[in-house]
């Protein structure tokens, strides 16, 4: 004798199996981002990038102009004689 076999439940195949619901009908993938919100994301990013990189040169010029001072101090300071 052989056994039943069970009703499929609602949304499941006799091929599919348990735990897989199939694709939804007319469901589409994501669409792909446009171009335009590529380079739009991307000038975004830019513009973040070289606020931070002026800010690092302030910082640097700060800096050159800092030690050019210590060192024309150092230049100016009278030569000691010999001991």
């Amino acid at each position: 004798m052989t056994q039943p076999q069970p009703d499929p439940t609602p949304g499941q195949t006799p091929e599919q199996p348990l735990g897989q619901t199939p694709p939804a009908a007319g469901a589409e993938p994501p669409p792909a981002p446009s171009m335009a919100a590529f380079e739009a994301d991307l000038d975004a990013l830019m513009n973040e990038k070289m606020g931070e990189l002026d800010g690092m040169l302030a910082g640097l010029e700060q800096l050159v102009d800092r030690l050019e001072g210590e060192i024309s101090q150092l230049e100016d300071l009278p030569d000691e004689p010999p001991a």
